[in-house]
Order: structure tokens, then sequence, then C-alpha cells
């Protein structure tokens, strides 16, 4: 019993954290992904995409140069389609070098950047792979060191007449640029006179205080006797959508029908936990508005058992509260066990809890921690047969599957027929060792509460009855 379940950790710990390995011998690296969709003025059929991402340089493999020590990274983001069809290949080569051993072994510093390419408008599945050059096997590709991300996109329409926004960018800091520095100049991280550094973890530390983010606002009405002004509202969200902050609405000038929409918020007081910005455009001309919204996290110093939760002020409510976190993720013994203990004990096993699954204890990033209640929150927001609470989701079908195993890579959703409830299927292109796996989640009542019957994964509800309509194709004629 005690191997099943550390296999079974082991297999959620990479579920939990996305990452897959490319090769069975590589060892894998942190790796970041994050994107924002602007407007191009001189195109109608395509919208710029910017693709942040980052990795650690203490995890890249240094070799001694003249002039210090020097680390390279290969870096490919794939862009499908929602058929898994290829659209376009973005790579770049990107090095870094550091004067000193000690620098090479500073786990703060995140090396950040970007790639933009123009897409049709529409929803796509993008694959961000990295590897680190110099850990390669006798300079076979792909062999070295690697770090995944895996992420579905939608690219936005910004040809309509209204007020539109563009998607925000998250960022470490954001400078204006010498003046009259030429465009041609700029570096790949540069837009609109400024150096936007980007964060694509999304991920802030109490002792970073200040969050920069950047956007951009099109289609203002602009001319000789219009108001020259719109407001910016900034707020801070909960992921239960409870405002915990808000920056009240900041005012800018208008330079025309197009404006960049930036500045700096004070994140200082926030506890650790999973947020959300809020911006909602108006302008004082037409009255127009326009909303966008980024998740974002914060992490503390001090030790939490979970986002908000300070191990010092830990109480039994809190404890039910991580119970059903981990609902899913313990096994048996482990839930009887923690029936047993005390609120210190309690306490005491979900410290080492936490600290045994942390994939990679070298950061204090907790990846599998800061997933896991990414999912459960997803799961209570979407999932939850409770309109109004919302607190529910965790608890059903389509919730379980979701915190324990992801974001399916497809959804088929099929309506009602005089022959058939609703019913969707979830499609996992890569269930890690298990390769493709789906599950069908069935909607007897016809309220929305969606039960899983049937799914060909391991140690899932498995139905003859599905399994042979599957086999003739029945599926598809619904």
């Amino acid at each position: 019993m005690k191997r099943i379940a550390i296999t079974l950790l082991l297999l959620l710990t990479t579920q939990l954290t996305g990452v897959q390995q490319a090769h069975a011998q590589s060892e894998r690296i942190a790796a970041w992904l994050d994107y924002a969709c602007f407007k191009i003025p001189t195109e109608q059929e395509t919208t710029l995409v910017e693709f942040y991402y980052g990795l650690l340089r203490h995890e890249m493999t240094f070799a001694y140069v003249d002039t210090g020590f020097e680390a390279t990274a290969y870096v490919w983001i794939e862009i499908l389609d929602e058929n898994s069809a290829p659209v376009d290949t973005l790579y770049k080569k990107i090095t870094t070098i550091v004067k000193s051993p000690q620098e090479m072994s500073n786990p703060h510093v995140k090396i950040t950047d970007q790639i933009e390419t123009a897409l049709k408008p529409g929803v796509y599945i993008v694959k961000l792979t990295i590897e680190d050059a110099e850990s390669q096997t006798d300079e076979s590709p792909m062999s070295g060191k690697m770090g995944h991300r895996k992420m579905r996109i939608t690219v936005p329409d910004f040809n309509e007449p209204q007020l539109e926004m563009s998607g925000i960018e998250l960022s470490y800091r954001i400078g204006f640029l010498p003046v009259g520095m030429e465009e041609s100049l700029y570096s790949p991280i540069d837009k609109s006179f400024r150096r936007v550094i980007p964060n694509p973890s999304r991920i802030f530390v109490d002792q970073d205080s200040v969050m920069f983010f950047y956007s951009e606002v099109y289609n203002l009405a602009f001319g000789m006797n219009l108001n020259k002004e719109f407001h910016v509202g900034c707020k801070i969200l909960d992921t239960y959508g409870t405002v915990v902050s808000d920056f009240g609405r900041r005012r800018y000038f208008k330079p025309g029908t197009f404006a960049v929409a930036s500045s700096v918020l004070d994140i200082h007081d926030l506890s650790e936990g999973s947020y959300v910005l809020s911006l909602k455009v108006t302008d004082n001309e037409t009255g127009e508005t326009v909303t966008r919204s980024k998740p974002f996290q914060l992490l503390t110093q001090t030790l939490e058992l979970a986002p908000g939760i300070a191990a010092e002020k830990f109480t039994e409510e809190d404890a039910k509260y991580l119970g059903k976190v981990l609902k899913y993720v313990l096994n048996a013994d482990q839930r009887k066990i923690l029936k047993t203990l005390s609120l210190d004990g309690k306490k005491r096993f979900f410290e080492e809890f936490w600290r045994r699954s942390d994939p990679n204890p070298s950061t204090r990033l907790n990846e599998f921690k800061v997933e896991l209640f990414r999912r459960f929150a997803y799961a209570n927001e979407h999932y939850s047969l409770s309109i109004v609470r919302k607190d529910d989701g965790w608890q059903t079908d389509r919730g379980r599957v979701y915190i324990v195993y992801g974001e399916p890579d497809e959804i088929e959703r099929y309506p009602s027929t005089l022959d058939a409830k609703p019913f969707e299927k979830w499609n996992y292109f890569n269930l890690g060792s298990q390769g493709p796996r789906f599950f069908i989640f069935e909607d007897e009542t016809g309220y929305g509460d969606y039960h899983l019957a049937h799914s060909d994964a391991n140690g899932e509800p498995f139905s003859r009855t599905w399994d042979e309509k599957l086999k003739r194709g029945e599926l598809l004629k619904y």
C-alpha cells in the first residue's frame, strides 16, 4: 500500500505541475508561458500574439568562456489549431553570461523573454519547449534538460468599430525608453516607448510589493471638440469574484484613437493566494466601456499551509478546508490518519505533505501546491451545482477529474436528443504513462449534474454499454 501511495503521489505531482518529459532520460527544468494579444494597425485579418516565457537561471548548465561562464537554451513554441493540426513553430536561441560561480547558483534569478507572431482570430493549442543546450548528450538534439508548458489560447478579432482593449501583460518592471530612440533599436520586450519586462509565471512574492501591467486601448473617440480623457478602473478580485483591493479610476489623456493603459499597483498588503486583476476602460466622450482581466498569484515569505492560511493561525476550519483540497491526492490510509490527529498534528501533517510534494525544493515556489489550489478553485467556479455559493464543484465528477488530471485538451459537447441525454466527452491527448485517454460525463437529470459514465483511464468507471457505442461509432450520430 505504501509503495502504491508513493507512486500515485509522484504521478499526480507530474500531472499537477504540467511538466511532461520529452525523453525518458531528460531532466526537468522549470518553465513558464503566458501570452497577450494586440491589434495590428496595418492588418485586418490577423492579430499580434506575444508569447512570454521564462526559466530559472541556476537550472541552466554553464560552460567556461573567456568572459566568464555561459549558458544557452533553445526555445520552441509550437502552435496548433483546435484539431491539433500544426499552424506555426517559433524558435529562439537565448544565451546568458555570468562572471562568477556564485552567480550561477543564485536561485532567485529568472530569465524572461518573448516571441511574437501574427495569427488569425480563433482558438489554438500552444506548446512551449525549452532545452538546456550545454546538458545535451554528445550534442544530440532533445537530449538535454527540458522544460515544457502547454496552454489553450483564444485570439480575438480587434477589427470591430467599438471600444476595444488588448490583453493584459503582467510584468516585473516597466520603464520608459530614452527619448528619440528609434523602433529599429527596440529589443523584443520594447513597445510604445517602454521596456516591459514580462512575468510569464504571473507569480509575485511579497518582496516585490508592486505589480506592473501593460495594455492597449483601441477605437477611442478622438477629435478637435471631443473629450480628451479616458479612465481605467483597477480592481483586484479573489478567486470567488470578491473585490479585495479597489484602486479607483485612473485618468489618462488620449493621444489619438489608440492609447496605452499601463501602471503599477501596490500589492504588499495582500495575503498569499490566487487573484484576478480586473481593468475597466471608460471613454469619457462616448461613455463606452470595455473590461479585461488577468489571473495572478502572490507568495509570501511566511509559512502558509494554504493561500491566506498562515501556519501560526491554523484552525480546525482550515484543516477541514485543506482536507477538501487534498481529498483526491491523499490515499485512504492518509485520510484515516488525518482524522485521528490533533490540530497541532494536522498542521505538522500538512507541512510535511507540502514539503514532500514539492517537485523543485530549490525554489520558493511549490508548483504542485499552486496548481492544485488553482484547479480546486476552477472546479468550484465552473462545475458547482450551487449557483450562488459555487463551493461544491470539487465534489462533482467533472470537478474531480479536472483536479486530478487537469484541463482536457479537447471537450466534445453533445446536446440531448430523443434517444440520449446530454453528455460531454473530455479528451486527453497524453495522460502521462497512460497515453491518450477520455472521460464521458452524462447529464442524467437534464439539470447540469453530469456524472462520469465511462472512461478508458486506469481505475476509472468503465461502462460496457458506452464502450460498445464508441466501437460502433454511434457517438457520431448525436
